[in-house]
């Protein structure tokens, strides 16, 4: 003989399954929730242990002509990153061992700078700012790497090396940039009068002509603005470009 089903049985099976299926589905969330929190308090950590060299930073920035960008780049990585939030993997999972290479860059970097004030070989504002902040960064990534994973990592690539720009310009570097693109100044003047059929008299970097002398100064190789347009066509390329070709 067959008797109905059991109202009351059959619901308090379908509330336990239900049950079941919302623990197991917060169970990760939570996880998440709690890895995305301990990676913030390890940044924020991060900036402690380095507030001075980055105020240094900061203040060095903001007056040189060179490197006054650089007060912009974090702001422009945090807005890349907001506006590829969507894009960014939901799950998190650790990658120890790029962490790790990371992390012994870094300090490597921040022991190295150390050793040489101890050894009385102190470095100039430019270079101490150079390594500090190249240890910063490779900090930065190996948080990453331990807290989000290879896969968030990858999707972030490009706003987090954008940060690679924070990093100032070596004295040297700068130099001799600014050494070539004078002497390539010159060489295109030089090019200009020869084609106009100018009669001129060049030494060097100095051209005399019938009535005027002009010399290709410092603030004639462009280097600045030279800087500042190459960072900029690499964000335009990657914000308006759907291919790389």
């Amino acid at each position: 003989m067959l008797h109905p089903p059991n109202r009351a049985v059959a619901s308090k099976t379908i509330v336990r399954v239900r049950l079941g299926n919302l623990s197991a589905s917060t169970t990760p969330g939570r996880a998440r929730v709690w890895r995305f929190w301990r990676g913030a308090c390890f940044v924020i950590l991060l900036l402690a242990a380095f507030g001075q060299s980055l105020l240094a930073l900061a203040n060095y920035a903001a007056h040189s002509a060179l490197h006054s960008h650089i007060l912009l780049i974090p702001f422009v990585s945090a807005y890349l990153l907001y506006i590829r939030r969507d894009q960014l993997p939901r799950k998190y999972v650790a990658d120890l061992p790029l962490g790790m290479v990371f992390l012994a860059g870094g300090l490597g970097f921040f022991l190295f700078t150390y050793w040489l004030n101890f050894a009385g070989r102190a470095l100039a504002d430019n270079y101490y700012l150079v390594l500090l902040t190249l240890s910063f960064l490779c900090c930065l990534a190996a948080a990453g790497f331990f807290f989000f994973g290879r896969g968030w990592m990858r999707a972030a690539a490009f706003p987090l090396g954008f940060l690679i720009f924070m990093v100032p310009m070596p004295d040297a570097m700068a130099d001799a940039l600014e050494t070539a693109s004078k002497y390539a100044s010159a060489e295109v003047a030089n090019f200009l009068f020869h084609l106009s059929g100018t009669p001129f008299l060049r030494v060097g970097l100095i051209f005399q002509l019938p009535n005027i002398t002009i010399e290709v100064a410092q603030e004639c190789s462009g280097i600045r603005s030279s800087w500042v347009l190459f960072m900029t066509s690499i964000l335009a390329a990657n914000l308006f470009l759907k291919t790389p070709w």
